[in-house]
C-alpha cells in the first residue's frame, strides 16, 4: 500500500532502517502503479485523473525530512516519530501479554481488552510497505510466543493471533482505502457525520471478520461453536479497536488543523478544570455505585460523558473517554463489573460492550455535532466580518461623495444619511430630524414646500421625484440644492416595506455661473440683433430691386427671389439658434421664481401666448387649474409646444389644437392636442433633443421648427415629466399628437 502522506516525505521511521529505493524489482514497482491507481478510484471506482502525474518510484526518499505542514507529525522531528512507533510497539506488547494473563484470571477483561485496537494503531503509526510487512510480522510473533509461553493450549494462541492480523490489516487498510485517517483524508473534517459513522463500519467489518476467521478455527479443529462466543469476540473487537483507533484519528486530524494538546486544555483555566474533575468524579462514583447497588446507576455516565463532549473541546472529549475506558478496564481486571445479577457471563460481557460502545458514540455524536456547530458559527461570524467590512467600505465611499444622500423609509422615518448630508444638517436649525416630515425645505420663491411635495413621498408615490430646485435655510445662508428621489425596493410578499435614497446636490455655484453666463448670452444676442435686422433689410432691398425694370430689361426673377429666401431663410434659423440658446440658458440657470399662473379664460395664459405665437390657429383652452410656476418660463413652455404643434400641420390645413388640464395629486396634468402628422415613434424621444428640428410635415425643403428640448428643462426645473404620446385615428376622429406634462399646482386662492 502506498506510503500515507502525513507521516512525511514517504519515509519509514528510523527506527526500522533507512529504505533502500535503488533495489525495487520491476515487479514492485508495477504492484506499486496499480495500487496507486486503485488508491486515486476511491471507494467509488471512478476512473483516476490522467493529468495528475505518478511519482517517480525510482527517486530516492530522505528520512530526515520534517512532517508537511497540516499533518499530524507536524513538530515531530525523525527522532521523535521513530521513538513513537517504539512506543507504541512497547503498548501493543504490554496489552499482549497483560490480556492473556488476565484473560486466564478473569473472563469478563478479555470482553474488552484493547488488544485489536492498538494493532490497529501500530500499522497507521507505520510507514511503508515493508514497514507495514514488519508490523504484522511483529503481531503474528508477538502474539503467539506470548500466547504460548503463558497460556499452552495451542488452539487459544493459533486462534488469537489470526483475529490479531485480520483485524489489524483489514481494519488499516479500510481506514485507509475509505480515506477515513488524518493522513488520507480530503479536505473536509474527519470529525463530522458522515466520517465517524464510515470509521464505525470500517471498524465493526473488520471486527467482525476477525470473529469468523476465530470460529472457523475453532469449528475447523473439532471444538463446539457456541453462538453467543461469536458476539462476544466480534464486540471485543469492536470496543477495543473503537475505544484506541476513533480517539486517536481525532486527535490526529485535530492536530492536521493544527491544534494541538496546549491550544485544547490550555483556556480550560481553573474553573474549567475544577467542572471537568467534578464531572469526572460523578461518572466514576456512579460506575462504582452500579457495582455494588443498582446497575440502572451506570447509565448516569452517559449524560455526563455527552455533557463533556458538548462542554469542551473534541480532544479534551477524546482524552476522557480513553481515562475512562482505561477506569474500566483496570477495575473489570480486579473483578469490579456491572450487571452481576446477570448468571451468564457471555451476556454480561455482551451489555459491558454494548454499554461502552454506546457511551463513545454518544460521546463523540456530540463532539461531531458541537464542531459542526464551532463551524457554522465561525463562518457566519467571517460572513459578519465580511459584510461588516464592505458595509464600512460603502459607508467610506458615500461619505466621501459630495451629494447628500439620506435614505428613508415607507413611514418617513430616517435610515441612514451620508457624512455630506449630517454636515448639511449640523447647519440648519433643528439640526438632522429622525423623520422626513420634519426636515424644512422651501421653493425657489421662499415658499415652504408641502410636506406631500417632499421628494421622498413622490418617490413612493411615484417610484421616481425628477430633479428638483429647493432652498435649504442653513447658518450660512439659503442652500440652492437640487433634490431627487428614487424608490429602492418593491413591497415584497411578507410584508417589506419600500425605501427611498434622496440625494441633494449643492447647485448654488452652478446656479451663480450660469447666471453670469446668461448676462453673457444676453450681450451676445444684442450684438447679433443689429447684423441681422440689417441682412433681412438688405434682402427686402434686394428683392424690391430685382424686380422687372420699367425699360422693359429682363431680369430672372424667380432665380433671384429663390436665393433670396435662402438667405431669409439661413437668417431666420441663426436668429432661432440664438434665441433658443439664451432662453436656454435663462431656464437651466436662473431661479426659479414660481408665482400663481392662471392657465385657462380669455385672459389666461395660454390664450395671450397663442393670440402672439400662433394667431393663424383655432386654439380651444378648456378648465385648466392655475398652476405655481415661473411665468416667464412657463410662458416660453406654451409658446414652444404651440408652435411644434402647428409646424406638424399641413399647408392648407386650419391648424386645430387643444389645451386641457386637470389637477392630480396637487400637480397638475396639461395636456395639448393637435390634428397634424403624427410623430413616428422614434421621434417621441428624439424631439427632446438638443438642436433638432423637427421635419416638415409634406416633406419641403423649408426648414422646420426647433424641437423640444427647452419645453423639457423648463418642465423638469419645476420638478415635472413631459411625453408625447401618437393619437389614434380613431380618438376624436382626427389624427395628431398629444403633448402631457404636469406642473405644481397652485390651489385655490385665498378668502375663496
Amino acid at each position: 500500500m502506498p506510503a500515507p502522506a502525513w507521516r512525511g516525505s514517504h519515509s519509514c521511521p528510523p527506527a526500522l532502517g533507512p529504505p533502500v529505493a535503488e533495489d525495487r524489482s520491476a515487479e514492485e514497482e508495477r504492484v506499486d502503479v496499480a495500487e496507486a491507481r486503485s488508491d486515486e478510484r476511491g471507494a467509488g471506482g471512478t476512473t483516476p485523473r490522467r493529468d495528475v502525474p505518478s511519482r517517480p518510484r525510482s527517486a530516492p526518499r530522505p528520512t530526515s525530512e520534517a512532517a508537511p505542514p497540516g499533518s499530524p507529525w507536524a513538530g515531530f522531528t525523525p527522532a521523535l516519530r521513530a521513538v513513537g512507533v517504539v512506543v507504541v510497539c512497547v503498548f501493543y506488547l504490554a496489552l499482549v501479554v497483560s490480556g492473556v494473563l488476565a484473560g486466564r484470571q478473569h473472563a469478563h477483561s478479555d470482553g474488552i481488552w484493547p488488544t485489536a485496537g492498538a494493532g490497529i494503531l501500530l500499522l497507521l503509526t507505520l510507514e511503508g510497505r515493508r514497514a507495514r510487512a514488519l508490523g504484522l510480522a511483529g503481531i503474528a510473533v508477538g502474539s503467539l510466543l506470548v500466547a504460548t509461553l503463558i497460556d499452552a493450549e495451542p488452539l487459544l494462541s493459533t486462534r488469537g493471533t489470526l483475529n490479531s492480523l485480520l483485524v489489524a490489516w483489514l481494519g488499516t487498510w479500510l481506514l485507509e482505502r475509505w480515506r477515513l485517517t488524518p493522513d488520507t483524508a480530503n479536505a473536509a473534517d474527519l470529525l463530522a457525520r458522515v466520517p465517524f459513522v464510515r470509521t464505525l463500519g470500517a471498524l465493526g467489518l473488520a471486527s467482525v471478520a476477525g470473529a469468523v476467521l476465530a470460529t472457523a478455527v475453532t469449528a475447523v479443529t473439532g471444538y463446539e461453536v457456541v453462538p453467543i462466543d461469536v458476539l462476544v469476540w466480534a464486540g471485543r473487537n469492536l470496543t477495543a479497536a473503537a475505544y484506541v483507533v476513533i480517539p486517536a484519528i481525532v486527535v490526529g486530524d485535530l492536530r492536521r488543523q493544527g491544534r494541538t494538546w496546549r491550544t485544547e486544555f490550555g483556556p480550560l483555566g481553573v474553573r474549567g478544570w475544577l467542572s471537568f474533575a467534578g464531572l469526572s468524579a460523578i461518572a466514576v462514583a456512579a460506575w462504582t455505585a452500579s457495582m455494588t447497588r443498582d446497575d440502572a446507576l451506570v447509565f448516569l455516565v452517559l449524560p455526563v460523558g455527552t455533557w463533556i463532549a458538548a462542554r469542551y473541546s473534541p480532544m479534551v472529549a477524546a482524552a476522557w473517554v480513553v481515562a475512562f475506558g482505561g477506569l474500566v478496564v483496570t477495575l473489570t481486571t480486579r473483578s469490579f463489573v456491572i450487571f452481576n445479577d446477570l448468571d451468564v457471563v457471555e451476556l454480561r460481557m455482551l451489555l459491558l460492550q454494548l454499554f461502552l460502545l454506546t457511551l463513545l458514540t454518544a460521546v463523540f455524536a456530540t463532539s461531531t455535532v458541537t464542531e459542526e456547530r464551532r463551524r457554522l458559527v465561525a463562518a457566519l461570524l467571517e460572513r459578519d466580518r465580511e459584510r461588516s467590512s464592505r458595509l464600512e467600505l460603502l459607508d467610506s465611499i458615500t461619505d466621501s461623495i459630495a451629494e447628500a444622500l439620506l435614505v428613508f423609509g415607507a413611514d418617513g422615518r430616517l435610515v441612514t444619511a451620508n457624512a455630506t448630508a449630517r454636515s448639511w444638517a449640523a447647519r440648519t436649525e433643528g439640526g438632522l430630524q429622525d423623520h422626513s416630515s420634519r426636515f424644512v425645505l422651501h421653493r425657489m420663491d421662499g415658499e415652504r414646500l408641502p410636506p406631500e411635495e417632499y421628494p421622498s413621498r413622490r418617490a413612493l408615490r411615484d417610484g421616481l421625484a425628477p430633479p428638483q430646485d429647493l432652498l435649504i435655510d442653513t447658518s450660512l445662508g439659503r442652500l440652492t440644492v437640487q433634490a431627487q428621489a428614487v424608490r429602492l425596493r418593491e413591497r415584497t410578499a411578507w410584508g417589506e416595506e419600500s425605501q427611498v435614497l434622496v440625494v441633494l446636490t449643492d447647485v448654488s455655484e452652478v446656479r451663480a455661473r450660469a447666471k453670469k453666463l446668461s448676462g453673457f448670452a444676453g450681450r451676445v444676442r444684442d450684438d447679433l440683433a443689429d447684423p441681422l435686422t440689417a441682412a433681412r433689410d438688405w434682402a427686402a432691398l434686394a428683392r424690391t430691386h430685382l424686380a422687372p425694370a420699367a425699360d422693359g430689361k429682363p431680369v430672372d426673377a424667380a432665380r433671384a427671389g429663390r436665393a433670396v429666401e435662402r438667405i431669409d431663410l439661413a437668417l431666420v434659423r441663426m436668429g432661432d439658434l440664438v434665441e433658443e440658446l439664451l432662453v436656454r440658458t435663462r431656464v437651466e440657470a436662473g431661479p426659479v421664481k414660481p408665482e400663481r399662473v392662471e392657465l385657462d379664460g380669455f385672459l389666461g395664459l395660454v390664450r395671450q401666448v397663442a393670440d402672439g405665437e400662433v394667431p393663424g390657429a383655432r386654439v380651444r383652452v378648456g378648465q385648466v387649474p392655475a398652476v405655481s410656476a415661473d411665468r416667464e418660463m412657463v410662458a416660453e413652455l406654451l409658446a414652444q409646444l404651440l408652435r411644434s404643434a402647428v409646424h406638424r400641420v399641413s399647408d392648407g390645413t386650419t391648424p386645430v389644437l387643444a389645451v386641457s388640464g386637470a389637477e392630480v395629486a396637487s400637480r397638475v396634468v396639461l395636456t395639448i392636442t393637435d390634428n397634424g402628422a403624427a410623430l413616428p415613434e422614434e421621434w417621441h424621444e428624439r424631439v427632446f433633443s438638443r438642436f433638432v428640428r423637427l421635419p416638415s410635415p409634406d416633406d419641403s425643403d423649408a426648414a422646420g421648427v426647433l424641437g423640444l428640448a427647452l419645453a423639457r428643462s423648463i418642465v423638469e426645473r419645476h420638478g415635472g415629466s413631459i411625453r408625447v404620446e401618437t393619437l389614434d385615428r380613431a380618438e376624436g376622429g382626427v389624427p395628431g399628437s398629444r403633448v402631457v406634462l404636469d406642473l405644481p399646482a397652485a390651489g385655490p386662492v385665498d378668502g375663496l
